[in-house]
C-alpha cells in the first residue's frame, strides 16, 4: 500500500495519508523510513497501532491490544525503531520498546515514568532515554538518563540528570554510543565526568 506525503511538519516529522488515515511520522536520518501511529479501532480513545513505512510504502503494522496506545519516538536507517507504550484513559507510561524492521522485539524497559526525550543512533545500535520525574518513588527510572546498546543489552550510561540534562534533546551516535545533549541552544558531549 502506498502512503502519500501530505506535508513536512515543523518538528521534523512528516504527515502521510495511508488509506483513510492521516499519520504523523518520525523519519529516519536518511528519511527513507517512517514511523507513525494511528487509530484503527474507533472505539479507542487514542492511537492503537504503529505503522512502519519504507520509501513511503507501507511495510507492516504493530497493533497493541486492550487500552494500550503507542507513541512513536524514533527510527534508524535500517528500520529499527523505538516507541513508548501508554495505558488507559490517563495515558500513563507502561514501557519503552525497540523493534527491528520485521516487527521483532529487540529490547524492552517496563516503567511508569514518562520519557522527556529519546534518540536512536543512525544504524539503531544504541538508544538514549531521558525520563521525567516519577510519582512512583520506587520506579528506578525517575529523573534518569540511560544509554543502552541494543545489540548486547549493555547499559553504557545510567545517571540521575543534572539541570542541563533535565529537558535536553538527545542525540546518540555510533560507533561507540556517544551522547550529545542540546538545551537552550547549547550542545555538549555528555559523559559521566561532565554531568
Amino acid at each position: 500500500m502506498e502512503a502519500n506525503k501530505v506535508t513536512d511538519l515543523s518538528d521534523g516529522s512528516a504527515l502521510y495519508e495511508l488509506g483513510d488515515h492521516f499519520i504523523a511520522c518520525k523519519l529516519s536520518h536518511d528519511k527513507r523510513w517512517q514511523l507513525g501511529a494511528f487509530k484503527r479501532d474507533e472505539s479507542n480513545l487514542r492511537d492503537d497501532t504503529l505503522a512502519v513505512l519504507k520509501n513511503e510504502k507501507f511495510m507492516f503494522m504493530v497493533k497493541l491490544g486492550g487500552q494500550l496506545s503507542p507513541k512513536p519516538q524514533c527510527i534508524a536507517v535500517n528500520g529499527r525503531f523505538l516507541f513508548s507504550v501508554h495505558t488507559g484513559k490517563d495515558n500513563n507510561m507502561a514501557a519503552a520498546i525497540v523493534m527491528d524492521n520485521t516487527g521483532k522485539e529487540l529490547f524492552k524497559i517496563e516503567t511508569s515514568t514518562h520519557l522527556i526525550s529519546s534518540a536512536i543512533s543512525e544504524f539503531g545500535r544504541y538508544i538514549a532515554l531521558s525520563f521525567a520525574g516519577s510519582k512512583n518513588k520506587d520506579d528506578f527510572y525517575g529523573h534518569r538518563l540511560e544509554v543502552i546498546n541494543i545489540d548486547t543489552g549493555e547499559v553504557l550510561m545510567s545517571v540521575i540528570k543534572t539541570d542541563f540534562l533535565r529537558y535536553a534533546e538527545l542525540s546518540v551516535v555510533e560507533p561507540d554510543g556517544g551522547l550529545f545533549a542540546t538545551f537552550n541552544g547549547r550542545t555538549r558531549l555528555v559523559d559521566v565526568t561532565n554531568l
